[in-house]
């Protein structure tokens, strides 16, 4: 089974890389052992100033699910990296026109641009809202 990630607008200073838990199974260990494990996003492990950043792990983290051994060749990781590559291509384009304006703002402030909305500048940084699935 394939992992599911998603890049997230962590804060109004970060963007994140969040891995999906699905659920079902018993916790072994720790406070809540015997309970059943819930289906949901983990909380992010690592955080990117830029979503170029952001993208950048996200792809390292799918090539780290290629499955490693000693029958593949180079062809066959060529073919995974090209792949890999085309898909947070994808998702990443696919993210960036489910945005809203101030978010896209947000992204060329971050390279250095003096940018608003044109409604009497912007106020935040921070989308607040997660995009949808």
């Amino acid at each position: 089974m394939e992992t599911r990630r998603r890049i997230i607008r962590a804060d109004s200073l970060n963007w994140a890389v969040q891995e999906w838990q699905p659920g079902g199974g018993v916790i072994e260990r720790g406070r809540f052992t015997g309970q059943i494990k819930k289906a949901k996003w983990k909380m992010p492990e690592s955080f990117f100033r830029t979503l170029a950043d952001a993208a950048r792990d996200l792809f390292h983290e799918i090539i780290g699910d290629v499955p490693q051994g000693e029958g593949m060749t180079g062809e066959q990781l060529a073919i995974h990296v090209t792949k890999a590559e085309e898909s947070v291509k994808a998702y990443v384009s696919s993210m960036i026109e489910k945005q809203k304006d101030d978010v896209l703002i947000g992204i060329l402030q971050e390279r250095g641009y003096s940018v608003t909305d044109g409604r009497k500048g912007r106020k935040t940084l921070a989308d607040n809202e997660s995009p949808e699935e």
